[in-house]
């Protein structure tokens, strides 16, 4: 199977794990480029994509020159949804969305464990 297609299925399943609370998944390059994803069609996930990615390194540099330290996760709620967003590697971020109410403990345990999948389809170490 192709890395492309271990990436997609593994979003897959990170959404299936996240009991049905999981709206959408993607991998997103640290340029903003998607690298997989999985949404409904009413989310643009370009935008998605690049905005985060954008943030985040609004707040890397916050953290680093403010000396808090380097941005591991962020979790951003909104009014219906919550986005998690964790590293994959320093170039490729993980974001998952989810309905509000979700259980954040399994949001962040099931991410933990999708993220060492998503490094080891990727070869990274």
């Amino acid at each position: 199977m192709a890395v492309s297609a271990r990436l997609d299925a593994m979003l897959d399943g990170l959404l299936r794990d996240l009991g049905g609370d999981g709206v959408g998944a993607i991998l997103v390059r640290r340029d903003g480029l998607p690298v997989a994803q999985r949404f409904p069609p009413n989310i643009d996930t370009k935008t998605v994509a690049a905005l985060s990615m954008l943030a985040a390194g609004a707040l890397r540099r916050l953290g680093a020159d403010s000396k808090l330290g380097d941005l591991e996760y962020a979790l951003i709620h909104y009014t219906g949804y919550m986005a998690y967003l964790d590293y994959v590697t320093p170039d490729i971020a993980l974001i998952a969305v989810v309905n509000r109410n979700a259980n954040l403990g399994l949001l962040l345990l099931v991410t933990d464990q999708y993220i060492n999948q998503i490094k080891q389809a990727m070869s990274i170490q």
